[in-house]
């Protein structure tokens, strides 16, 4: 039997060079008072799924900053909080195994982490392992939130039955949009500029959203892309994607000694911004064909995976990254 605590929200503080738990005054979570999209849904999904399970479940929510995870995590635990459960609040911590134990300590708890993988190294988060499976301790519902997704362990994504949800909070869904522009009389012509630059944007979030509607009300005669030029959201507008286009091995010398054929790419198109923060790009590419007797010589074809980690130089507009040996040329092409 793990640790049961009296309902309420509490959070993990250290004193001295022990780990103790400290009661909220606030009975609930903050969350908005009227609620966009499927959180709410999401919210009750996620609580239903642990309340009939017997063991721990798991909820990963990724994405930017002002994305809405928090949201939707304060959500789950106001559900939890209603149902006579805790909520443990783990923030602003350096993470260490000595409180992943007293969080495996811990029975009938909702345990959001705020900002998961910047609190714990990725040597600790696999030492969590366990407890996230459940193998031991008292049954949890787990919320880790991120801005990076690759700050989270790879022993951690994509395994659901460690951690069973996640939610890439990247972009908006188009009626959240349309239902919070109704509920704030924009312009029409405001509405249809926005929904262009939505189109155009891999990464578009709530805060996005509040901070452009914002500045119309403020300056309704003024074009929202005149806004976005003075605003803290050079993310949003132009898209710069990220293009390869040349494939080859050089010598020590410098001098190119085998080229290849980029056949296909089997990943999506990155942008920019994705590549700057860390986003995988794949890439399929075979050796050029050479003929003999009018016969082309079969190549195998090559998977090669590249992100910002694997750049070596780049030059005005085109970067050059390295991955087993071949250099991989992308280019910077901007969509209006």
């Amino acid at each position: 039997m793990g640790i049961i605590m009296p309902r309420g929200v509490y959070k993990i503080v250290k004193v001295d060079k022990s780990y103790t738990l400290t009661l909220n005054e606030q009975p609930y979570l903050e969350v908005p008072k009227k609620i966009y999209g499927k959180a709410a849904k999401y919210a009750m999904h996620f609580y239903n799924t642990f309340k009939y399970s017997d063991k721990s479940l798991g909820v990963l929510l990724t994405g930017t900053a002002g994305s809405g995870k928090t949201e939707l995590s304060n959500m789950i635990g106001n559900i939890a909080l209603r149902n006579d459960m805790c909520v443990i609040i783990v923030a602003n911590l350096t993470g260490d195994l000595e409180l992943a134990n007293l969080i495996d300590s811990l029975e009938n708890a909702v345990v959001i982490f705020d900002e998961f993988g910047k609190m714990f190294p990725v040597y600790v988060q696999e030492n969590m392992l366990t407890m996230f499976s459940n193998s031991i301790g008292g049954k949890k519902l787990y919320i880790l939130t991120e801005n990076d997704k690759n700050m989270v362990s790879r022993f951690i994504r994509d395994r659901p039955g460690r951690i069973r949800y996640h939610i890439e909070f990247d972009r908006l869904d188009r009626d959240v949009i349309e239902e919070y522009c109704a509920d704030h009389n924009v312009s029409e012509t405001f509405y249809e500029e926005l929904i262009s630059i939505y189109d155009k944007s891999t990464v578009f979030s709530f805060d996005h959203l509040q901070t452009l509607v914002s500045e119309h009300k403020i300056s309704p005669e003024s074009k929202l892309s005149d806004l976005i030029k003075i605003l803290n959201l050079k993310v949003l507008g132009n898209v710069v994607k990220v293009v390869p286009t040349r494939a080859y091995k050089v010598d020590s010398e410098g001098n190119i000694i085998e080229e290849y054929d980029i056949s296909n790419r089997n990943g999506r198109s990155l942008t920019k911004y994705d590549f700057d923060n860390g986003m995988w790009m794949y890439i399929d590419i075979k050796k050029k064909s050479k003929e003999d007797d009018g016969e082309p010589k079969f190549s195998p074809t090559i998977s090669v995976r590249i992100n910002n980690g694997t750049v070596i130089k780049i030059e005005g507009d085109v970067i050059y990254c390295k991955e087993n040996d071949i250099i991989i040329e992308l280019n910077f092409v901007e969509t209006k």
